[in-house]
């Protein structure tokens, strides 16, 4: 019996292992064109998707962005609301503030970035951090000449946009973080799904368990009441390609406020707006120190609301959006 067998025999099962698992890694998830379709059909995609689209390429990225024109009775001097969405995500998740109650068209123009690593993006941030995310807003708000911005993020789009307007606070008007991210946590502060993401080895193989009920399992401990069908379906769509869950993994991975120590060179107003049963970033702790360390800085903590007021608290958002932007006009 041939005990020295050639190296490449010894190690044939490997690769042949190796092989299956670039194969089945680049199978897993649902293709663009399918994440696009579906989300398309979804009611407030469709609602996203009658609107103007304008492509651009920032920190050499390519990106989409969707406007919404002012109604004729705003003011000459309205600003432009640019809206960052979050993770899980996509830019329609911001659609009520476009029309109906929420609406924000009669104080000014409203933005919807979509950010690379999310739903149907055409590029992805690879790996993706808060930092490059950051950048492709700075860059998208000069490639797309926007000025006078009142740039509003939630929740991880928070801290994307707080790296954005540490680089382009020429740009802005006032800023804006709903539920943010931005500040460090103590490893017990994270969630449980946050913590196997961040720290184990296969938590980019998780795409193979990425299923509607597990997102909506997720989503249910930040809202007093379940959360709408098609939230759950738009969050669920927006990682479920293995490149977005890839890059959501990447993001759970850098998340810590990293440049929580800048907020001082902030120097445009800034609104923060927080769910009092916040689990993720209790306001007591985030919000407070937020509001402390800030230059110029208003809190308002909404009672009985989780994580995401822009669902459960749209109007009352959007008034205090309007009021926040009527604030920073300049004395006439």
């Amino acid at each position: 019996m041939n005990l020295r067998k050639p190296l490449v025999l010894t190690l044939a099962p490997l690769f042949v292992l190796a092989a299956l698992a670039l194969v089945l890694t680049s199978c897993a998830g649902l293709s663009r064109d399918e994440v696009e379709r579906r989300l398309t059909e979804l009611p407030q995609g469709k609602a996203l998707r009658a609107l103007e689209m304008r492509p651009f390429t920032a920190a050499g990225v390519d990106g989409r962005a969707w406007f919404a024109p002012r109604q004729a009775a705003a003011p000459a001097d309205a600003p432009n609301f640019v809206l960052v969405h979050g993770t899980p995500a996509t830019p329609q998740t911001w659609m009520p503030f476009v029309d109906g109650s929420a609406s924000l068209r009669g104080a000014g123009d409203v933005v919807l970035l979509e950010i690379p690593g999310h739903g149907a993006a055409r590029s992805e941030l690879e790996p993706g951090t808060f930092a490059q995310a950051g950048a492709f807003i700075a860059g998208a708000l000069a490639a797309l000449d926007l000025r006078d911005v009142v740039l509003v993020g939630h929740s991880y789009g928070g801290e994307f946009a707080l790296h954005a307007a540490l680089e382009a606070q020429d740009r802005l008007r006032g800023l804006v973080l709903i539920d943010s991210a931005g500040l460090p946590r103590e490893r017990e502060e994270f969630l449980p799904e946050e913590i196997a993401m961040r720290e184990h080895p296969l938590a980019k193989f998780g795409i193979w368990l990425h299923d509607d009920e597990r997102v909506r399992g997720a989503l249910v401990p930040h809202f007093a009441a379940p959360p709408r069908d098609e939230f759950a379906a738009e969050a669920f769509l927006a990682c479920a390609r293995s490149s977005t869950w890839d890059a959501m993994v990447d993001l759970a991975r850098d998340e810590n406020g990293t440049r929580a120590s800048e907020l001082h060179r902030v120097h445009v107003p800034v609104l923060l707006l927080w769910g009092e049963r916040d689990l993720a970033y209790p306001p007591a702790k985030f919000a407070s120190r937020f509001a402390a360390d800030f230059p110029d800085a208003k809190l308002v903590v909404l009672d009985g609301i989780g994580h995401y007021p822009i669902e459960e608290a749209r109007d009352r958002v959007a008034a205090e959006l309007v009021l926040f932007a009527r604030s920073t006009l300049p004395p006439r």
